[in-house]
């Protein structure tokens, strides 16, 4: 296998790195939430993280002004194509959210 090769095999690699290592880690700040949100965060960080990054729910779930625009802005993700997001989850997702936006 020349160089060439290793180097188009490695790419997609290097990318997850580099995403990772300048991604923001929210995981430690929801070992402070209560219990359910607790048990929800993981599903919510899966489901949320599908189509784009943490950064961008947060940076909404920050300017949102009440817990609605948080549901709405969930129930719209939630019909979308490539959504994995369950009806029965999405006041669970909507909860984790609101949790982020009140600290």
């Amino acid at each position: 296998m020349n160089a060439r090769n290793i180097l188009l095999l490695l790419l997609p690699v290097f990318g997850f790195v580099a995403a990772c290592a300048t991604s923001k880690n929210y995981d430690p700040e929801f070992n402070a939430a209560p219990q359910d949100v607790q048990s929800d965060w993981p599903m919510t960080r899966e489901r949320c993280s599908q189509c784009h990054s943490l950064e961008r729910v947060f940076e909404y779930v920050d300017a949102s002004t009440n817990r609605d625009e948080i549901e709405m802005m969930v129930e719209d993700m939630a019909g979308r194509k490539k959504s994995k997001i369950e009806d029965a989850e999405i006041p669970r997702i909507v909860q984790v959210l609101d949790w982020h936006r009140q600290k």
